[in-house]
């Protein structure tokens, strides 16, 4: 699709056409007075406002991407005006997931931003009274919104755009691997500042621009890991300051697991790509690595080994729709494809003594296919020593067998049908994941009952 500004143009003619055509027609006259006024129009038909923005500093006037949920929800803001710090506790919504209160003169970064509008508006008009912004902060998002937008050039604005993804949380928690022979903890503790600094100017930009940042990948995966997020903290009771039972949270996430397990069986059908499918795994390892990997500490057990196994029989299909595509290979088309891959083994291996073999035994059916097919597998703080420990134990008996031959669509089937079902705390829930847990649902009365502090 063309942009709009070429759209514009081809309505226009050109300034050297204009002059010519006003100069033959004032010349066909006989009247001075004519001329002159020929002469006149000249510079009343410049473009003064193409003159304000030369063309060397405009990149590609695409409208800018608006990140969405899987089934296009809208994101909570992180960033709001000062003037709603008190209604925060009212709407209600998780207070880890806002990063800080606007304070800008102009609220530049919220009021005055028309992709904060743009990103957040169904939201901020649901809860527009709560919010409690005056008329004149409303009128700033229709100015804002009919000005003409213009994105730097490392800006992504496409679903399959590669861009800096900020460092894993399990990267930055070095010390667990760290030798006595390492750099003392003050000199770790300022490098890793100045490191997270210079990483902030990054995330969320074109990768190409930043060849050094190794922590890359798709801008819908990154949707995805933040929509994952941001459920799990919905599901979370100490982010209300309320006490619901002490597995609450553990449930929560173990819901939300489950709900990217549905997303994914989206993820693979017939039409899609593998860039559809990649995308879910690349939120869902993010999201395991930012605390939803918390589901094990619910007390059914076995509900959460079955779950365990779920995650490896997605991969599994994963890198199977990945092989049949043709993009499984050592010059992938998926930049991040060996560290995603890392990441997952590492998470899994983890639980080793936690959870059943059988259950996290699928790890040597992912290094099976890809040492079959060349990729390299690594790049992860500790990731050597863990695939040391994995290739040093050999795998049972027949264990290899049911990661081999299985139907993504059946496991989904058997596992609803074992869980499906009223949800602990009697509500309707769906078969399989769901919002029973969404403490953002549930009313003003509900959450006061269950307040920490009254």
């Amino acid at each position: 699709m063309p942009p709009k500004s070429a759209k514009a143009a081809s309505r226009k003619r050109a300034l050297a056409e204009v002059d010519t055509n006003a100069t033959v027609s004032a010349a066909s006259k006989t009247t001075k007075k004519r001329v002159k006024t020929a002469a006149k129009s000249t510079p009343e038909k410049k473009p003064v406002a193409r003159a304000r923005k030369p063309q060397t500093k405009l990149f590609h006037p695409y409208l800018p991407r608006i990140p969405r949920g899987p089934d296009g929800e809208v994101f909570m803001p992180q960033l709001l005006p000062e003037e709603c710090i008190d209604a925060v506790d009212k709407i209600p919504m998780p207070k880890s997931w806002i990063l800080s209160f606007d304070g800008t003169t102009d609220r530049e970064l919220t009021l005055g931003s028309r992709k904060w509008w743009e990103e957040h508006r169904p939201w901020l008009e649901q809860h527009k009274r709560a919010l409690k912004l005056t008329a004149p902060k409303w009128k700033m998002r229709e100015k804002l919104l009919a000005e003409q937008v213009y994105l730097p050039e490392d800006e992504a604005f496409r679903d399959w755009d590669i861009i800096c993804y900020p460092i894993p949380i399990s990267e930055n928690c070095e010390d667990h691997f760290r030798g006595a022979d390492t750099e003392p903890a003050s000199n770790h503790e300022s490098r890793e500042k100045e490191t997270t600094k210079s990483e902030a100017h990054v995330v969320g930009k074109l990768a190409s621009f930043h060849p050094n940042h190794k922590w890359v990948g798709s801008i819908r995966g990154y949707d995805r890991a933040r929509w994952w997020m941001q459920e799990m903290l919905k599901r979370d009771q100490d982010e209300f300051s309320v006490y619901m039972y002490n597995d609450f949270t553990a449930y929560g996430k173990l819901e939300v697991l489950e709900n990217i397990f549905m997303q994914f069986s989206k993820a693979i059908r017939s039409k899609t790509t593998y860039r559809d499918t990649w995308a879910e795994v690349e939120g869902l390892v993010l999201a395991l690595d930012g605390g939803l990997g918390e589901f094990i500490f619910c007390d059914d057990g076995v509900r959460c080994d079955d779950a365990i196994e779920m995650v490896g029989y997605l991969s599994i299909t994963a890198l199977n729709v990945l092989k049949n595509q043709g993009v499984l290979v050592p010059k992938s088309d998926i930049p991040n494809l060996g560290l995603v891959l890392a990441m997952l083994l590492q998470w899994a291996w983890g639980l080793a003594n936690m959870s059943g073999w059988e259950n996290i035994s699928w790890v040597y059916r992912v290094l099976e296919v890809v040492e079959e097919t060349g990729v390299a597998v690594g790049g992860i703080v500790g990731f050597p020593k863990v695939l040391k420990e994995i290739k040093q134990k050999e795998p049972q008996n027949g264990s290899d067998k049911k990661w081999k031959s299985f139907s993504w669509t059946g496991r989904c089937t058997s596992y609803r049908h074992k869980y499906g079902g009223p949800s602990i705390i009697a509500r309707s829930v769906g078969p399989m994941g769901g919002s029973s847990y969404d403490l953002t649902r549930t009313t003003a009365a509900e959450m006061q009952s269950y307040m920490l502090f009254r």
